[in-house]
C-alpha cells in the first residue's frame, strides 16, 4: 500500500472520504418508510433529519483527522482506509440510525428493541475494528481518534434516549457529556496557555467505559423496567463520573499521580478491594440469595415476567439449575463475571415484576459489583479477567488520546 508524507493528504484518500456521505444518505432515505410504519405516523422525516445531521457530523470528524491516516509510530500517510477504519465507519452509521430515534415519539411494546439493537450492534462491532486493524497491520491514528469519538457520541445519544424513555435519571446526562466536558476543559487550558498534564496508564479506565456501553446497550430492552435500570444507572454512572473527575484533576495538575502519597493510597485501595471487599461481596450475594429464596415465592422456579414462562417450554427445574450454576460461579469464582451477568439480568427482571424491594435491590447491586469489578482474590478460575484486561491493555485508553 502506498504511503505519502503527512504534510499532504493523498488524492485517493480525499476522494474516498468525499464519497462517504452519499451511500449513507441513501440508506437513511430507505429507512424512512420503515420508521413511518413503526410509529404509525409520518415521523420518518423527523428521524431522517436527526440522523442526517449526525451523519454529517461523523463525516466532518473523519475529514478533520484525515491527515492522521498513518501508523502511530511513523509519519507517512496511507493512501486509503484500512479494514479496521471501515468497520469503525460502519459502527458510526449504526449510531446515526440509533440517534434518529431521539426525535420520534415514544415507542411502545417491542419497538424499543430496535434502537437498542442498533446500538448494541455498534457496541459489539467495537471489538472488531481494532482486531482487524492489528491483524492486517494497519492500525492508524485516524482510526483511534474517530473510534474514541464515536464511543463518546454513542454514550451521549443513548444517555439522552434513556432519559427520554424514563429508563435513566436526568443526572445521567452528565455521563453522556463527560467526554465533551473533559475535552472542553483541556482545550480551554491550552487556549489560556496553562499547562496540561498527561494521564497515567489506567487499565480500569477502558474497562469501565466498555461496561458503560454494555449497560446502555441493554437498558432500553422492554423486559427491564425503569425501576431496575434507574437503580443500575447509579452503579454504572458514578464510577464513570469519579474516573473522569480524577482524570480532569490530574490533567490540570491538581492531583499528581506520581507522588508517594497518591501511589500508596491507590495501591492500598486496590489491595483492600481485591483481598477483602470483592470477596465479601460474593459471600454476601449467597446470603441475600438465601434470604430471597425464603421470602420471594418461587424465585428459583418461575420466570419473572408473566407470559414468558413457557418460552422454549423450559421446565422450572432447568431454570433453577441454571441459576444455581450462576450462584456457584459467583461464590466460588468460576468465571465470576459471567455468573454475575446471568444472575444480575434475572434479578433485574424480578425487580421489574415486584417493583421496589430492598432485598432484590441489594442483591442486584452486589451482583453488579462482581460484574464490573470482578470477584477479587480467592477466585478458583477467573478466566474472563485474563481476556478482559489483555484486550483493553493492548489498546489505548478511551480518552487518554485527548491529552496526548
Amino acid at each position: 500500500m502506498a504511503v505519502v508524507t503527512e504534510s499532504k493528504v493523498p488524492h485517493q484518500l480525499k476522494s474516498t472520504w468525499r464519497k462517504i456521505p452519499v451511500p449513507g444518505l441513501i440508506l437513511l432515505l430507505l429507512f424512512v418508510p420503515l420508521i413511518n410504519g413503526l410509529t404509525g405516523q409520518n415521523t420518518g422525516w423527523r428521524w431522517l433529519t436527526a440522523s442526517a445531521v449526525l451523519w454529517g457530523y461523523e463525516f466532518w470528524l473523519v475529514g478533520r483527522f484525515l491527515n492522521l491516516n498513518r501508523s502511530p509510530d511513523q509519519d507517512e500517510l496511507y493512501d486509503r482506509f484500512g479494514l479496521g477504519t471501515a468497520i469503525t465507519l460502519s459502527r458510526g452509521f449504526l449510531l446515526v440510525v440509533t440517534g434518529g430515534f431521539i426525535l420520534l415519539p415514544h415507542l411502545h411494546g417491542a419497538a424499543p428493541w430496535i434502537p437498542a439493537g442498533f446500538y448494541l450492534l455498534a457496541v459489539i462491532s467495537d471489538g472488531f475494528d481494532g482486531y482487524f486493524a492489528r491483524k492486517r497491520d494497519h492500525v492508524t491514528v485516524l482510526g483511534q481518534e474517530i473510534d474514541m469519538r464515536f464511543d463518546a457520541l454513542g454514550i451521549l445519544l443513548m444517555s439522552i434516549l434513556g432519559i427520554y424513555y424514563g429508563k435513566l435519571p436526568l443526572w445521567y446526562l452528565l455521563i453522556g457529556l463527560a467526554y465533551y466536558l473533559f475535552s472542553f476543559g483541556r482545550w480551554w487550558r491550552v487556549r489560556k496557555g496553562k499547562p496540561v498534564f498527561p494521564l497515567p496508564p489506567q487499565r480500569h479506565r477502558s474497562v469501565l467505559a466498555g461496561f458503560q456501553m454494555g449497560f446502555l446497550g441493554v437498558m432500553l430492552w422492554p423486559p427491564f423496567g425503569s425501576v431496575s435500570t434507574r437503580l443500575a444507572s447509579w452503579f454504572f454512572g458514578l464510577p464513570m463520573l469519579v474516573t473522569f473527575s480524577r482524570d480532569f484533576l490530574i490533567m490540570r495538575g491538581t492531583l499528581q499521580p506520581d507522588t508517594k502519597l497518591f501511589v500508596r493510597w491507590e495501591a492500598n485501595f486496590l489491595s483492600t478491594s481485591q483481598k477483602i471487599l470483592l470477596p465479601l461481596s460474593r459471600i454476601a450475594t449467597l446470603l441475600f440469595l438465601v434470604i430471597l429464596v425464603n421470602s420471594v415465592p418461587n424465585m428459583l422456579m418461575t420466570f419473572p415476567l408473566p407470559g414468558w414462562s413457557n418460552i422454549g417450554n423450559l421446565p422450572p427445574e432447568l431454570i433453577a439449575g441454571v441459576l444455581i450454576l450462576g450462584v456457584v460461579s459467583v461464590v466460588f469464582g468460576l468465571v465470576p463475571r459471567l455468573g454475575s451477568l446471568l444472575l444480575a439480568s434475572y434479578t433485574a427482571l424480578w425487580l421489574t415484576r415486584y417493583g421496589t424491594d430492598w432485598r432484590i435491590e441489594t442483591m442486584l447491586l452486589l451482583l453488579l459489583i462482581s460484574l464490573e469489578f470482578g470477584g477479587g482474590r480467592f477466585c478458583l478460575f477467573p478466566l474472563e479477567e485474563r481476556w478482559l484486561f489483555r484486550t483493553y491493555v493492548d489498546t489505548q485508553d478511551r480518552h487518554e488520546i485527548v491529552v496526548s
